[in-house]
């Protein structure tokens, strides 16, 4: 609610917000049970750097679907 429907609302997105029949798919699967650390190998971002390198959190993202098409799987970008 508070991560998901409430911000769609008050952005006025419709068709987001919710798993529900219809509307758009924008999902993120954490798996809360594998830790993860970042390393220079595991950025996305173009200046290669990032001030939390070296740290680990306690859970890992495994997919991202945005539209309902996965476009982050298990480490890669797909495009």
């Amino acid at each position: 609610e508070k991560m998901s429907y409430n911000p769609a609302k008050h952005f006025n997105l419709e068709d987001r917000g919710e798993i529900k029949e219809g509307y758009f798919a924008d999902i993120v699967l954490v798996d809360l049970n594998k830790e993860e650390t970042v390393t220079k190998e595991s950025l996305f971002s173009k200046c290669k750097w990032s001030p939390l390198e070296g740290f680990t959190f306690r859970s890992k993202i495994m997919l991202t679907m945005v539209n309902g098409q996965v476009k982050y799987k298990e480490g890669k970008i797909i495009q």
